[in-house]
């Protein structure tokens, strides 16, 4: 069978499903990268920072980390689109800190995710940003 024979919309499928999967290969590595780094920094508040430039950068223009009086912000130029996903997160210390991941899904990001893809893998960051500080996402 040639691929001229295959439907344009089967090809546009398996195109997607290609795509589809190097995203979530590329935020995997992305997501075992940042648990690499947390883990080697002694430091509370590095470690935050380093959970929020690496979201900063590849996933949301707009973020605000906050926990136990480290405050970190970023906001992008571009205008909030009423269909823009957007993630809240409460972050629960174990020694009773708590805290916030907030972020707003910005098109299309270093790694491509489409919307729909986007807060799942934030779910997978704020949930990695919490470990990093001895905590969980309630």
């Amino acid at each position: 069978m040639s691929t001229s024979s295959i439907p344009t919309e089967q090809a546009s499928v398996v195109l997607e499903y290609v795509q589809g999967k190097r995203r979530l290969t590329r935020v995997l590595e992305t997501a075992s990268t940042l648990l690499q780094r947390v883990s080697e920094e002694p430091e509370r508040a590095r470690r935050l920072e380093t959970s929020f430039e690496l979201i900063r950068r590849h996933f949301s223009a707009d973020v605000c980390l906050e926990f136990d009086g480290v405050v970190l912000r970023a906001t992008s130029d571009a205008p909030a689109a009423d269909a823009d996903p957007v993630c809240r997160f409460t972050i629960e210390g174990a020694d009773g800190a708590s805290g916030r991941l907030d972020a707003r899904y910005t098109s299309p990001g270093t790694l491509g995710l489409t919307p729909a893809e986007w807060p799942g893998v934030m779910l997978l960051l704020a949930r990695i940003t919490a470990l990093s500080v001895g905590g969980r996402i309630v």
